[in-house]
């Protein structure tokens, strides 16, 4: 392995360029695509840019704020991403459209997953992302409390879905062999013909997914006549 593998992401930025909370944001991003939760660190930060660690902290006061500012910069590119959306008559598949694009931009960022579910949602790129996502429910004919409701119900879904299919095995792969399935058809038959059964990832999060939003519309559509 060669020295500059072992420094992990290179970032762009040069030690003589000038520093900025958005150029160390972009770096620790980087990071964490690359490497994962654990290798972001002010101390990681520092080596990447090329300046003293402790330059981090006049833009960013602590952890808190970094991992804040991963999050708008993850939701930075929802927003735009939403923003090209092309429009769509049928409501279940213009609520459909904004989750599945909420999907992929997750997709691209795993690691950041654990950040992204639990920091509160209060940057000005978050906020602009969610309130385009508010206002698609709304525009379904729910009333404001549904939308909130049924937005945070996808969202959460969205969240889950992507942590199940980025997430490795604690420990682990556990091997199987066809020899460790001998005998179980009789036992358990349902459970054993259904391994046989192959749905990819996408198949399962588009029939959750749409299950969820049928749902959510007819619970909180609200009563006409």
């Amino acid at each position: 392995m060669s020295p500059a593998s072992r420094r992990g992401p290179q970032s762009d930025v040069s030690p003589r360029r000038s520093l900025s909370r958005d150029v160390i944001i972009s770096a620790a991003l980087a990071i964490l695509d690359s490497d994962g939760l654990s290798s972001l660190s002010m101390r990681r930060l520092g080596a990447v840019l090329g300046v003293d660690p402790m330059s981090v902290y006049y833009y960013l006061p602590n952890k808190a704020a970094l991992f804040d500012g991963v999050v708008d910069a993850i939701l930075a590119e929802l927003d735009r991403e939403l923003s090209q959306l092309e429009p769509h008559a049928e409501t279940t598949e213009r609520l459909a459209a904004v989750m599945r694009t909420y999907r992929q931009v997750l997709k691209r960022h795993p690691h950041a997953l654990p950040v992204i579910s639990t920091r509160p949602v209060r940057s000005p790129h978050a906020l602009a992302a969610f309130e385009r996502i508010l206002s698609t429910f709304m525009d379904a004919g729910l009333d404001l409390r549904g939308a909130v409701i049924a937005m945070t119900t996808a969202v959460e879904f969205t969240i889950g879905h992507v942590l199940a299919e980025a997430a490795e095995p604690y420990g682990g792969e556990t091997p199987y062999s066809a020899e460790a399935l001998e005998g179980l058809e009789s036992v358990i038959p349902v459970v054993f013909h259904a391994w046989q059964v192959e749905v990819g990832s996408d198949e399962l999060f588009e029939a959750g997914l749409i299950a969820l939003l049928e749902g959510l519309q007819r619970r909180y559509l609200p009563a006409t006549g």
